[in-house]
């Protein structure tokens, strides 16, 4: 546990259907309501983000996207 104890968390919940969707957002909600989760320096910190489908993608713009991402998550920019 003490490796995979980051100072951000990104966690991607998307599937490809709807019945996909909705059983990643259950694996999440059963994530979080475990006790180990609440120690995690991310989760304490309020560093969590859900990031979107792009992601996974591949690409200049799914790359550029996720840069922005990035400079908005860990500095607060937009």
């Amino acid at each position: 546990m003490e490796q995979a104890d980051g100072d951000v968390i990104f966690l991607w919940t998307g599937e490809n259907t709807s019945q996909g969707n909705e059983e990643a957002k259950k694996r999440l909600q059963q994530l979080q309501q475990d006790p180990l989760w609440g120690q995690l320096r991310a989760v304490k910190a309020g560093k969590v983000y859900e990031v979107p489908s792009y992601w996974i993608g591949s690409g200049p713009i799914a790359a550029n996207a996720i840069l922005d991402d990035l400079y908005k998550y860990l500095l607060g920019e937009n």
